[in-house]
């Protein structure tokens, strides 16, 4: 199945530019695989990704 995600960059006055972007296609496993979780740093960000880390540690 092919997906695309919509982006916009404006880009000073008048319309913003669309760029349409394929989506990356889905893994069929996480084994042996880094994945890397970011804090945005939004209030309890870290205990969320904590959690999340723990439950695909476990996994």
């Amino acid at each position: 199945m092919s997906q695309t995600k919509n982006s916009a960059c404006p880009s000073g006055g008048g319309r913003p530019e669309w760029t349409l972007y394929q989506l990356a296609p889905r893994l069929a496993t996480l084994e042996s695989k880094t994945i890397g979780l970011i804090d945005n740093r939004k209030r309890h960000s870290d205990v969320f990704l904590d959690h999340l880390q723990t439950l695909m540690r476990d996994k």
